[in-house]
């Protein structure tokens, strides 16, 4: 691993060396769960840090079965839906700078909406909250070729002229990408930018992630790992020749690492390119009005919200998954507790990791 990294974060971030703060008994528990992982095989990167203590960290497997590149903190995964997470906090920032209001509804962006009827219905804060009612179109069913390269303007396209919605905006959930796609068109139409740029502006910078990485920024070169799927025992590579919408900003538009990740949870924590109320906000669940669902709704403008099982413990999470990469990105406010796992195999981890950090009483 490359440690020089991580000692610098930790005395610029905690004033001392990381070192310092590894558990050791927790340490020893997790390294014989996770030590039955192939070194040889796709792999990924865990972190756990509790306040200012990291409590787990490993790396483990390889970024590129034909290199045999290991897999380490620098390693650039795509992740899939938790681009999502970078264009709400754009729309965020644009509501900040008095540049929209989320009560506008997208027919004010994207007048050539077909029904204007229910155009007018839907509000952003029903984009944001995927309770907008737009269904995704069965895309598998189309031109898979085409679909590589899409881009967020022509991915909207799909359902613009579409006459029906699953139901009243407000009234339930059903997560959209389609609904992110209009987000995207809003962001660039009021920003006048493309949201690579403004998102690299306006939340990269000021957050110190010199790593991430766009899809569809000109002149971009990215040089991350290989996305792999198991399949009857065998690894094969499912990324960016495979997989339909890997480029759209709401799918897969961001690349970043372990490193610049945990800088994404820290700016959020400290309020570096949006102000605190409005970062509580984004971590807030807002009930509609006129909510129908017999359930809560699961999402924040930002995140999933959930209870972790078997705790008094909420969570603050978002998974992203496309081909063959994973990305979960936890936070639980009641322990100070911030995770990142990243992987090109397309592995859950945290199912094997939260059930110990709960045994070592981390979440209660």
């Amino acid at each position: 691993m490359k440690k020089g990294l991580y000692n610098l974060l930790c005395i610029l971030f905690f004033g001392t060396s990381y070192s310092q703060f590894y558990t050791d008994p927790l340490k020893v528990k997790l390294d014989s769960v996770f030590s039955s992982i192939n070194q040889n095989d796709p792999g990924g990167y865990i972190y756990v840090q509790m306040g200012n203590q990291i409590l787990y960290y490993k790396q483990f497997g390889i970024a590129d079965i034909e290199t045999k590149k290991q897999f380490d903190d620098y390693t650039l995964v795509n992740l899939g839906g938790l681009s999502k997470t970078f264009i709400a906090y754009g729309i965020l920032i644009l509501q900040q700078e008095g540049k929209l209001n989320l009560e506008d509804s997208i027919l004010k962006f994207i007048p050539d909406f077909k029904n204007k009827d229910f155009a007018k219905k839907i509000k952003i804060r029903h984009l944001l909250t995927h309770t907008s009612g737009l269904k995704d179109l069965p895309l598998q069913k189309m031109d898979s070729v085409h679909f590589l390269n899409i881009k967020d303007g022509e991915n909207f396209d799909l359902v613009k002229y579409s006459n029906t919605l699953a139901f009243e905006p407000g009234n339930n959930f059903l997560y959209s990408d389609q609904a992110f796609s209009a987000l995207v068109i809003i962001l660039e139409k009021v920003s006048g930018v493309s949201w690579q740029e403004f998102v690299q502006q306006k939340i990269c910078a000021p957050a110190g992630m010199t790593f991430t990485k766009f899809s569809g920024k000109p002149d971009e070169q990215v040089s991350g790992s290989h996305g792999y799927r198991k399949i009857n025992g065998v690894y094969s590579e499912h990324d960016q020749g495979e997989v339909p919408k890997m480029y759209t900003a709401v799918n897969g538009g961001v690349w970043s690492n372990v490193v610049d990740l945990r800088k994404y949870l820290y700016a959020l924590q400290y309020c570096l390119f949006l102000k605190c109320d409005n970062v509580k906000l984004s971590q807030e669940l807002l009930v509609p009005f006129n909510w129908y669902s017999p359930h809560r709704p699961p999402h924040s403008y930002c995140w999933f919200i959930g209870q972790i099982p078997e705790t008094e413990s909420s969570s603050i999470s978002y998974e992203g998954k496309i081909g063959g990469y994973r990305t979960e990105v936890m936070f639980v406010p009641s322990s100070e507790l911030n995770i990142v796992i990243v992987s090109n195999n397309s592995t859950s981890y945290s199912q094997q990791l939260i059930p110990f950090l709960k045994k070592f009483n981390y979440i209660k």
